[in-house]
């Protein structure tokens, strides 16, 4: 066999594998080295994600058809979402883990109650493709857009979507064991707003700062050493006239719900209030990582 045509024989190979190559990077299996594993609780961009080799271009492709019904691919079948929506407790987890990153950031007012999930995309290697929102912040309004790995997302403001790695942690409701105090308060008598509040009190100094903010008192005197080993949940609110309440606490993660429950008294309009005011001693550690209240 000449050398010009071995010469041309071994040119056609080259080009068919870089060919080869090139189809290869292109297609949707295709992922870059994996580098590392994401970290529980954290959050990523999609560019960090797919560089890293946590995300295939398939699974762009597949956010970008959730997001907008084009996976930008001729005949792209894409893959359900599963689950289909997120549950409570893992939308509690990301809107907390969210409003931690503002607290560490300098918002310090930052709470669940603040944060949104405006959509969700699916889960690609324990990673929850989310689109999140703040009350705290403002996003100008002006097209945008990022490209990773070939495929195009767009936007209509700065706020881009964001990878959020489980964190494994389990957000079942948990029922709160808690001791009703006969104390007493003269919030609502030295209170001119009349505020109705309910707070979590964790030491001895929240609550001296609480009682001096609000200009007023509480009949039992608690100490340092009661703070070591039991918080506090002060509730001033206006209700019904009742012969009794019943009172409920449940813990679901980071979150304390409190619910009431009130018994009339015989011959009482449902419509005729008063000041009321609930003190209840809980165990520190029932309470420890609890930083929102509803």
């Amino acid at each position: 066999m000449s050398k010009i045509r071995k010469s041309l024989i071994v040119g056609v190979v080259l080009i068919m594998c870089v060919g080869i190559l090139c189809a290869c990077n292109n297609g949707d299996d295709f992922r870059n080295p994996i580098n590392g594993e994401p970290e529980a609780g954290e959050f990523y961009t999609l560019q960090e994600a797919f560089d890293n080799g946590w995300l295939s271009r398939g699974d762009l492709r597949n956010i970008a058809y959730h997001r907008t019904g084009d996976g930008q691919r001729k005949g792209f079948k894409p893959t359900p979402k599963n689950p289909e929506v997120l549950s409570a407790e893992t939308e509690l987890a990301i809107k907390e883990a969210h409003a931690a990153n503002l607290r560490e950031s300098g918002t310090l007012e930052a709470v669940t109650d603040g944060v949104t999930i405006i959509a969700y995309y699916g889960i690609y290697n324990e990673m929850i493709a989310v689109l999140i929102d703040a009350i705290y912040y403002a996003h100008p309004s002006v097209e945008c857009f990022e490209t990773v790995g070939n495929i195009k997302f767009e936007y209509d403001n700065p706020n881009f979507i964001r990878l959020w790695k489980l964190n494994g942690i389990s957000y079942e409701n948990m029922k709160i064991d808690y001791f009703l105090s006969n104390t007493t308060s003269d919030y609502y008598n030295k209170s001119k707003e009349k505020e109705d509040i309910t707070i979590i009190i964790k030491s001895q100094k929240e609550l001296n700062n609480f009682l001096k903010q609000n200009n007023c008192s509480l009949s039992k005197q608690y100490t340092n050493e009661f703070f070591s080993g039991n918080s506090l949940v002060l509730c001033f609110f206006t209700a019904p006239i009742y012969n009794e309440v019943q009172i409920t606490l449940t813990k679901t993660g980071n979150v304390l719900t409190v619910d009431k429950k009130y018994l009339y008294a015989d011959g009482v309009a449902e419509d005729a209030l008063r000041y009321w005011t609930l003190i209840m001693e809980i165990e520190k550690e029932q309470l420890d990582n609890v930083n929102v209240i509803n």
